[in-house]
């Protein structure tokens, strides 16, 4: 290749102009073409060819602490509308969901937090959410219900 040809294509700038819908954003990203903003246009037109495909199986990766970050219920309308046929998941993410399930919370937190304190008190982080011990022991007992009457 030559000097010319990596400089084919000039970054357009995101220009706002009153009210925008989420598409026109994208759009905006899309001209952009850079870093997340390029990579966000680029995964949305992918999941919307994907959605037109009716032959397409539509899978939903997730790891990191989606629940804990407060997608739950994003994920939830997502496959309540069938815009998505697979969900591929850590158990990490079933846990938090199940925690939700069973009238546990996530907490907004601070990354900041002395450990040893809320060490103290009981409370689990994740980097920058807390969780209250019992809502853990909560759910061990019952998978530990669960479990029995599947033994039995």
């Amino acid at each position: 290749m030559k000097r010319k040809d990596y400089l084919q294509k000039p970054v357009k700038h995101i220009k706002i102009n009153g009210t925008f819908t989420v598409d026109q954003l994208i759009q905006q990203f899309q001209g952009s073409g850079s870093f997340g903003a390029g990579r966000l246009a680029r995964a949305c037109n992918t999941y919307e060819k994907m959605l037109r495909d009716k032959n397409c199986t539509v899978f939903l990766s997730l790891s990191g602490a989606v629940v804990p970050a407060g997608m739950r219920s994003l994920v939830t309308d997502l496959i309540r509308a069938k815009l998505i046929d697979v969900i591929v998941t850590t158990g990490a993410s079933m846990v938090h969901d199940a925690i939700e399930a069973l009238g546990g919370h996530h907490y907004k937190g601070s990354w900041t937090a002395d450990d040893r304190e809320l060490y103290r008190y009981h409370i689990f982080r994740i980097y920058d959410v807390f969780v209250p011990e019992e809502d853990y022991v909560r759910l061990d007992y019952q998978f530990s219900e669960m479990y029995q009457q599947i033994a039995a």
